[in-house]
């Protein structure tokens, strides 16, 4: 193993400052750094070569876009919330509901057919968001069905 790193290229200055921030960033301490030794099989981050200091700042920035940039869809979908595409198909239908066109509009009607208020239709579950567009696809339907005509 040792005889490799002879071949190796050792790490770069730049390299070495991109680790640093990043776990400064990351808000890594130091038990995270002997962490990194332990894996590198290194006493320090200027033991490390070229080609396991890029693999190591991959999977830090990886980790640090995940952290900043949450795939807001996915975070809905863990949550058990509606996803975008049933909130984009709710905003097509009341737009072609004649009513009053306004939020609190919407979340009037909303709670008419749900039972439930809801401060922002986002929160909704993602059953609840399937039976609004069922009744905003058959609104004329559901009217008669709630004696509204």
């Amino acid at each position: 193993m040792a005889f490799n790193r002879v071949c190796e290229k050792k790490i770069t200055k730049t390299q070495i400052n991109k680790i640093h921030e990043l776990f400064k960033r990351l808000n890594f301490g130091q038990k995270d750094y002997q962490a990194m030794f332990t894996r590198f099989k290194v006493t320090s981050v200027e033991d490390m070569t070229q080609d396991q200091a890029r693999e190591n700042i991959k999977a830090m920035s990886d980790f640090l876009d995940k952290l900043e940039k949450p795939n807001r869809l996915n975070l809905r979908e863990i949550k058990g919330c509606c996803n975008q595409h049933q909130l984009d198909r709710i905003s097509y239908l009341w737009g072609e509901i004649p009513l009053e066109k306004d939020y609190s509009g919407l979340r009037h009607m909303i709670k008419k057919i749900t039972g439930e208020h809801y401060l922002k239709v986002e929160s909704m579950s993602m059953e609840k968001a399937r039976d609004i567009i069922i009744a905003f696809e058959n609104y004329e339907e559901w009217r008669e069905e709630k004696g509204l005509k």
